[in-house]
């Protein structure tokens, strides 16, 4: 192994790791034509691949809250989307450890009335599980739709956002000072925080959920590079291998990379799971039968945002896949044709 790369990480060729370097190879030229800014593939010995590009189309113009900055050797710091979902399960799993809180606890009961539209006594019923798991009941604008744990929906608005105002309600500091003193200064994430979003025009994101807060505040978007994505997802692998325990309850982490619910078994605690009968992708009713990636190894879970950013943990085969950027030409909601055939091109089962 040597170091040739800006991250000062060692270097591993993909042969000595399992990897067909044809197929690896072929990979990175089909994310590189999906207006992707980063490409990298990490196994625990070192980088396998790390691919950058300086592309600036598919953001949906430049003053998208999800455009990229470019940092001075032209690495991409972006808003990750939805896949800080799986951030924030890793904050809650800490602060969980540190008896701060349990996932049974009422969300009002840490917070406080009116964080919802609901009535009182009808979101006195959700939990933080519930806002982990989708079951909250809350529909895109935080109004109250259906019973808790009744129905599985991908929420686009405000609902699990909420856990970013329980977690500093618990711990007594604000968002980032936590982030840093429990995930990313441990990590050396050192190009990571949340920051504030841009106020979008009546409080609505494309496809009409609300993107503020019921008090009118904007949610916070977590702004990362593609280096720091890799150390959080060699950390949480090596958390699953019982190699590194992440500061994190044990059992809040087993659980939070389990089905959570019957009504869609391809998702845990705010992580997508691979390997199941079937899966629910955001915004649809029908169920994709089968595993979502049939190409990709059954242990995978991933963290996945929208414009296909995603971070995939594969603890079997030691490796972690980052991928960042733009919309691809295909669709990139979770279970998407992009995903699917990157995996397709990598070639990573060995059964």
């Amino acid at each position: 192994m040597s170091v040739i790369n800006a991250s000062g990480w060692p270097t591993v060729e993909a042969k000595a790791v399992g990897i067909d370097t044809g197929a690896l190879a072929d990979a990175a030229e089909f994310v590189r034509q999906n207006n992707s800014t980063c490409f990298l593939v990490a196994h625990a010995s070192g980088l396998v691949c790390a691919e950058h590009w300086h592309c600036e189309e598919g953001f949906g113009g430049d003053k998208s809250p999800l455009a990229p900055t470019f940092t001075d050797d032209d690495r991409s710091l972006e808003d990750v989307a939805s896949a800080q979902k799986s951030v924030v399960s890793v904050l809650v799993g800490i602060a969980v450890e540190k008896g701060l809180l349990t996932v049974t606890d009422s969300v009002t009961d840490l917070i406080g009335p009116g964080w919802s539209h609901a009535s009182s006594s009808q979101e006195s019923e959700i939990t933080v599980q519930h806002l982990l798991t989708m079951t909250s009941g809350l529909d895109h604008g935080g109004r109250y739709a259906e019973p808790p744990g009744q129905v599985w929906m991908y929420n686009l608005g405000p609902a699990w956002h909420t856990l970013k105002r329980v977690l500093p309600a618990v711990a007594g500091k604000p968002l980032n000072d936590l982030l840093r003193e429990w995930l990313t200064g441990p990590l050396g994430m050192t190009e990571s925080q949340f920051v504030e979003r841009p106020v979008v025009p009546e409080g609505r994101n494309a496809i009409g959920a609300s993107s503020v807060y019921p008090d009118g505040k904007t949610f916070e978007g977590f702004v990362s590079s593609g280096y720091d994505l890799v150390r959080f997802g060699q950390a949480v692998c090596s958390a699953v291998r019982g190699e590194d325990e992440l500061g994190i309850s044990s059992d809040y982490f087993q659980e939070s990379l389990k089905p959570s619910t019957d009504l869609n078994p391809s998702y845990g605690y705010l992580w997508w799971l691979n390997g199941q009968a079937f899966s629910l992708a955001p915004a649809q009713k029908e169920p994709n039968q089968g595993p979502m990636v049939p190409s990709a190894p059954d242990d995978m879970v991933s963290a996945l945002g929208a414009l296909g950013r995603a971070v995939h943990v594969i603890p079997s085969r030691q490796l972690v896949v980052v991928r960042m950027g733009g919309s691809p030409s295909e669709q990139v909601l979770a279970g998407s044709q992009f995903g699917v055939t990157l995996f397709d091109r990598l070639q990573l089962r060995t059964d």
